[in-house]
């Protein structure tokens, strides 16, 4: 579990206000996922669903040798 304090709701507002601007929402669940465990912590997101890409800036991965590639 990953406790949500004021630097991840402050990514949730920044990213929804992004996304809503690109008229490329994505599930609110998914969404917190990005704003709270990736972008606040800076930390690589490895998913296959593609809508996380959407995201600027939001480090994602969708298989092995991607993320050993960005991990470095």
């Amino acid at each position: 579990m990953v406790p949500i304090g004021a630097g991840e709701a402050a990514w949730y507002a920044t990213i929804y206000k992004q996304l809503r601007h690109a008229a490329r929402p994505i599930p609110t669940n998914d969404l917190w996922i990005a704003a709270a465990v990736a972008a606040d912590r800076d930390a690589l997101l490895y998913s296959y669903d593609a809508h996380f890409r959407a995201i600027k800036g939001l480090r994602v991965v969708a298989s092995a040798d991607e993320f050993l590639s960005m991990a470095e």
